[in-house]
């Protein structure tokens, strides 16, 4: 489907401002190219010549196409020209909020849509497309952060398996760490050592080696509890 948009009956519907209308034509016409990009429309914007004061030229803007009529010529005689001229006039959609040129589009089978119902269906599909997963993912900035070099310490090599690894004898490592350990301990005192000829420490050191009653005969522990119970 191709577009044909009344210029300025779309600017003043939608603006309400006539204080700088060449500023106001070009917002204008940023916003509908921006949307035309993203849905894929064909529009052709035509304003006349009563605010312009240049002879006719078609130009683009990106996606959109503008045109500007002869002097004396409205929008509305340029796109009834064009539709009378068009192969296939059934494609065609004048955008407008003028009932007038509304009735006559409608002579060349063509279609209609004014200017409120055009804006708030582009601008409910241009908004689902553009919150699209696929739409911010492919249009996500990537932002690259300088790089800080920082020291960076070696990463001990750690084999994958104690069985597998050839290269490191863990053994010799305990030893060599347990010698360190040994020199950095303090030697321990040694004890002084028993002699060899110290007899045993006896039970009764006071007990009498000779039994009283048989002289020579060494008295068993009995006797001397005896002994000494009938002492007291």
């Amino acid at each position: 489907m191709h577009y044909y948009i009344d210029g300025y009956n779309m600017l003043f519907r939608l603006r309400h401002c006539r204080d700088n209308i060449q500023q106001e034509r070009e917002m204008l016409i940023i916003d509908l190219n921006q949307k035309a990009s993203l849905l894929n429309l064909n529009i052709s914007i035509v304003f006349d010549s009563t605010y312009h004061k240049s002879e006719s030229r078609r130009t683009h803007f990106e996606n959109l196409e503008i045109l500007y009529t002869d002097l004396g010529e409205t929008a509305d005689d340029y796109i009834l020209n064009e539709l009378k001229n068009a192969r296939t006039p059934r494609q065609e959609i004048v955008v407008t909020s003028d009932k007038k040129l509304a009735f006559l589009v409608k002579h060349f089978l063509a279609k209609t849509e004014t200017v409120e119902k055009f804006i708030i269906r582009i601008n409910r599909s241009y908004q689902k497309k553009l919150y699209r997963p696929e739409y911010q993912l492919s249009h996500k900035k990537i932002e690259i952060k300088p790089s800080i070099n920082k020291p960076t310490l070696p990463s001990p090599s750690v084999p994958q398996s104690i069985e597998s690894s050839s290269e490191i004898d863990y053994l010799t490592i305990f030893e060599e760490r347990w010698q360190e350990i040994q020199k950095n301990e303090p030697v321990p005192s040694k004890k002084e050592s028993i002699p060899a000829n110290k007899t045993k420490k006896e039970l009764f050191p006071n007990k009498p080696n000779q039994s009283i009653e048989n002289p020579g005969i060494r008295e068993t522990d009995m006797e001397r509890w005896l002994r000494l119970f009938e002492d007291r």
